[in-house]
């Protein structure tokens, strides 16, 4: 994540508290969870989408919302693209289903 932050930080020329980004796909597991914790944690704008199913689970939501409280990071998790990528810097994506997870 400090590579991906690095990078939209030196692409955007904005503070990490100033970029906006968007994950789609399967919020799940590790790559949804690292934007969303990172994000909250260095308040940026952090928005994810995927169906509901896919979102991360509940008590890694909480941590990124208490992180939030403390860095002023906006969070949103949706099933809408339109709300998802409205304005956002960057866009990223990763496999829509997981290793080990059924077809």
């Amino acid at each position: 994540m400090l590579a991906d932050f690095l990078t939209m930080g030196e692409l955007s020329g904005k503070p990490y508290d100033a970029i906006s980004y968007c994950y789609m796909g399967d919020c799940h597991f590790n790559v949804g969870r690292s934007l969303l914790v990172t994000g909250a944690l260095l308040g940026s704008d952090v928005r994810l989408c995927g169906p509901r199913s896919l979102w991360p689970p509940e008590d890694v939501q909480a941590i990124a919302r208490d992180l939030a409280k403390a860095s002023g990071a906006e969070i949103t998790i949706t099933e809408d693209p339109d709300v998802a990528l409205k304005g956002v810097d960057f866009v990223s994506t990763d496999v829509w289903v997981s290793m080990g997870e059924p077809k």
